[in-house]
């Protein structure tokens, strides 16, 4: 349907909606929706300008605050860029994966999302990304990944750098996994797990005792992980980080409960 046909059906279909439907479906919401879809297929591509409002205004038949609303929505989405002024018009822009990590991360901590709850969401989502890169065809170089257990490796005795440098190990293999839906998973991960850091001791003396030895031997639970996604080993790479992430789950549990029976 030519993109101008699209605009009228669906302000005739907000016209045509049951009443208490159309109360909630405003007319600028019926053109942010279009315009959203417009930039989804592809008709309006990044660094596109959006035709200007009297054209825009044509089309939809509104007025300028109706429309202007609608590009705040727009904008506010992250799907376009309006300068001050507006007298260069609105140009379509790419909402970043970061951007999108960051209110999905916002929506779980609305509705009562707990920290065990991501580190549980990790031990499902870590394994699968580690089994895809190393079944990967095109895998890439592996480097970066290595110089991060290489550098964790120097910090065994600061427990929150180690665990800030583990947040960004999970996230560039999520990233290099070749799966973009795990990459936007990962990245909220890691927006949320940022925001505690500060909870985890900067000393080994500041964690429960059974932490401690776990604290040492992590850099090498990952070379291992490491050297069964270079030799292509899905199943042995899954298998090992999910006994690294379970493992995590249960440190990480174990710290909470020592630190509220000390608050008791």
């Amino acid at each position: 349907m030519p993109p101008k046909a699209a605009a009228r059906s669906a302000a005739a279909a907000a016209d045509g909606a049951a009443p208490a439907q159309r109360r909630y479906m405003k007319m600028a919401e019926v053109i942010a929706s279009e315009l959203r879809a417009r930039i989804a297929r592809g008709d309006l591509a990044e660094g596109d300008l959006l035709p200007n409002e009297r054209l825009l205004q044509e089309e939809f038949g509104v007025s300028r605050p109706t429309l202007r609303e609608a590009m705040r929505v727009l904008e506010a989405e992250g799907l376009i860029v309006t300068p001050r002024g507006g007298s260069k018009g609105s140009r379509v822009t790419s909402p970043s994966a970061q951007q999108a990590a960051q209110y999905a991360g916002m929506i779980l901590q609305v509705r009562g999302a707990t920290i065990s709850d991501i580190f549980q969401l990790r031990t499902l989502v870590d394994p699968a990304a580690a089994r895809l890169l190393a079944l990967r065809k095109d895998r890439p170089d592996l480097t970066p990944l290595r110089r991060i257990v290489d550098a964790m490796d120097k910090e065994r005795s600061n427990p929150r750098e180690l665990a800030r440098m583990l947040h960004t190990f999970d996230q560039t293999l999520l990233a290099m996994s070749g799966n973009e839906a795990l990459n936007l998973v990962g990245q909220m991960m890691a927006h949320i797990l940022s925001l505690h850091l500060h909870t985890i001791p900067e000393t080994v003396a500041g964690l429960p005792a059974a932490n401690r030895k776990g604290v040492q031997r992590g850099p090498s639970v990952l070379y291992e992980i490491l050297e069964a996604i270079e030799a292509g080993a899905g199943d042995l790479a899954e298998q090992l980080m999910r006994a690294r992430t379970l493992q995590n789950e249960d440190w990480h549990r174990r710290r909470l409960d020592e630190r509220l029976s000390v608050m008791r």
